[in-house]
């Protein structure tokens, strides 16, 4: 099976429909959730393939391809593979293979040599071509611009505009919840105030979950560690470097005080 993140994630929605259509399906849907949420690195990894297959719809530079590959200089690339091979042994060992041709195969292969490449003096100009590549390849496969509209500050139109939105809900219908779907949308725009405004209004929502918690009759230990939770959601500020890490913690609480 292909070891990159892009198609591995293809191949998974290629399934989805198939999978919610038994008990066992819904369950494995599930897991590859819960891989994907819970190891960060990989989830930062999702934001960096989203964000740039997004932009075959626009016009992007090398400057945003070098930029936005540099958003994983820290992450884990060991933990990264690891993720990867989780993904792949849950398709594998449940029989889910690709039904149909890759669409942004390359362009998914081109992105994770990159990711991956090492830095050194001889891998300079192997870096340059692989940037050109994905560059000339959103070129190729962007839409027509007609009626100009701004965008994020992108110039786009109407039917781009709908499109896009067409084609996020055709993937992620019944896939993720909507709170999952805003925490991908959010980190793949790279844009830091759709990040900060989604980042203040989960914590909002944490805290008011926190003081209904607290209403409830519990125990006293029970109460000490939610009201150190509390103190800590009054304490926290949007960090970029940290986002997608508060975000998942944040969607982990939730998930906690809802039950």
């Amino acid at each position: 099976m292909e070891q990159n993140l892009g198609s591995i994630h293809t191949i998974f929605l290629q399934n989805v429909d198939t999978l919610f259509e038994t008990k066992k399906g819904k369950q494995i849907i599930k897991e590859y959730i819960s891989i994907l949420k819970g190891n960060k690195n990989l989830l930062k990894e999702y934001s960096v393939f989203n964000y740039i297959e997004t932009q075959v719809y626009f016009e992007i530079t090398k400057e945003q391809i070098t930029e936005t590959i540099s958003y994983l200089n820290d992450v884990d690339k060991k933990k990264l593979k690891e993720g990867h091979l989780k993904l792949i042994k849950l398709l594998e060992d449940n029989k889910i293979i690709k039904t149909e041709a890759i669409e942004n195969e390359k362009l998914y292969e081109d992105i994770d040599k990159l990711i991956f490449i090492k830095k050194s003096l001889k891998s300079i100009n192997e870096k340059v071509n692989l940037v050109n590549s994905i560059v000339e390849n959103v070129k190729n496969n962007k839409l027509i611009i007609t009626e100009e509209k701004k965008f994020n500050g992108i110039e786009v139109n109407d039917q781009t505009i709908k499109y896009l939105v067409k084609k996020f809900n055709e993937k992620y219908d019944g896939v993720f919840d909507d709170e999952q779907k805003a925490l991908f949308e959010s980190a793949s725009s790279m844009d830091e105030n759709v990040q900060s405004t989604t980042f203040e209004k989960t914590r909002v929502e944490c805290l008011k979950l926190t003081n209904d918690f607290l209403k409830e009759a519990i125990d006293n230990d029970t109460k000490e560690k939610v009201l150190s939770v509390k103190e800590k959601l009054l304490e926290d500020k949007f960090s970029k470097d940290t986002y997608i890490e508060d975000m998942i913690n944040y969607i982990k609480l939730k998930e906690t005080l809802e039950d």
